[in-house]
């Protein structure tokens, strides 16, 4: 906590607080979360027939870290329910209880792997294998989910770029999109890491600033899988907008998307349907044979979508025992670091504001977001 107010005194001392005409976000006033955590106290878990109740539940016992005894009891008892539950909701529970620990959960997920669809399946074998567990591997009957079974069985998640390797981007990037602006986000096999946000332009390279995001599900499951944590490999930015989720807030965002979630016409790329040639003529030729950088066109083939670039107005005190507090998780996409003003909801400090201006100064076309999971020196040294 004392880091989260020295951080907000810096920014302010320094003369690196926002303009007062930025638009304000009433949900970040204290009186207001301070009524937010007494619903989040309130919650009723006693209603367990009831789908839409319990999918609410879990989504806030999930998306703002409320693991205590009580809803830990809850969440055991909704584990003894799992096989009358819909498939939606079946998910949904295995995402709420994977960052936790509660008795008899491995146990439980050993069971889930042979109940319900190849997507739960999955899920369950990759929270055993997370935990270093021997499990054995599953043979599905889905191709797009038994590929996605092969990585996670070799762990090709873990892989992280050097610097040699990520040194062939700029080059590919000159000679293949020099007419648009791209994103490139640096980010650590480990989640907890918050990620660095590069600006690409043609005429000047790298802009040397970085922007401070978190490309961490609160969930922190693996990048496949529907709000999990921001998958690596390409996504083509699509458009700047406005949020109408008061937890994301009145700063713009951007919206992205994945392979399959749009057509490669989108991408400008001359076909109407994807396959894997399409997609590997967006990466760098060395790139191509590396499992990680096809996670985003494995995560649209089965279905992932609605993976934004946005701003937060979530309470980092709900995390403020984790490392990369004082960002905040959400869903899967890349959450900036933003602080409020308590008293009057004003902006304090926005990553999120200050990539939205960034690439509203240079007035060129959005292109493209490389997401690239890179070693320890590689994401030190950045693009200096």
């Amino acid at each position: 906590m004392k880091i989260y107010f020295l951080i907000i005194i810096f920014f302010v001392l320094t003369g690196e607080q926002l303009g007062y005409s930025q638009p304000i976000s009433v949900r970040t006033q204290k009186q207001q979360r301070q009524a937010f955590i007494e619903q989040l106290q309130n919650m009723n878990l006693q209603l367990l027939q009831d789908e839409s109740s319990i999918q609410k539940n879990l989504w806030q016992i999930s998306a703002f870290n409320c693991y205590g005894k009580r809803e830990k009891k809850y969440l055991r008892k909704l584990m003894s329910m799992y096989h009358t539950f819909s498939p939606e909701l079946q998910y949904q529970l295995l995402t709420a209880v994977a960052c936790t620990t509660i008795p008899g959960k491995n146990k439980w997920l050993r069971e889930v792997m042979n109940i319900g669809n190849s997507k739960q399946k999955c899920l369950a074998y990759s929270l055993l294998r997370k935990e270093n567990l021997e499990v054995d591997c599953l043979n599905l009957n889905d191709e797009s989910w038994n590929s996605i079974l092969g990585d996670i069985h070799v762990a090709d998640y873990k892989f992280e770029l050097h610097k040699e390797l990520l040194n062939d981007l700029p080059s590919f990037l000159k000679a293949q999109f020099p007419e648009q602006i791209h994103l490139i986000v640096l980010l650590r096999q480990d989640r907890n890491i918050p990620a660095k946000v590069y600006v690409w332009r043609n005429e000047e390279g790298w802009n040397q600033e970085f922007f401070v995001y978190l490309a961490r599900a609160a969930s922190d499951i693996l990048p496949y899988f529907s709000n999990g944590n921001t998958p690596c490999g390409v996504f083509k930015i699509k458009e700047r907008a406005e949020s109408k989720n008061e937890f994301i807030g009145p700063t713009p965002i951007l919206v992205t998307v994945l392979p399959f979630e749009s057509s490669p016409l989108e991408w400008e790329a001359n076909n109407q349907s994807w396959d894997k040639n399409i997609y590997s003529f967006f990466l760098p030729e060395r790139w191509r044979d590396i499992p990680l950088l096809w996670q985003t066109y494995s995560a649209g083939q089965v279905g992932r979508k609605d993976i934004i670039v946005h701003g937060s107005t979530i309470s980092p005190l709900f995390f403020e025992n984790f490392s990369f507090f004082p960002l905040t998780p959400s869903l899967g996409c890349l959450s900036a670091l933003e602080l409020w003003n308590a008293y009057d909801g004003s902006k304090i400090e926005s990553h999120q504001q200050r990539l939205i201006d960034c690439l509203s100064a240079l007035n060129r076309k959005l292109g493209l977001m490389y997401v690239i999971q890179v070693d320890e020196e590689t994401y030190k040294l950045g693009f200096n």
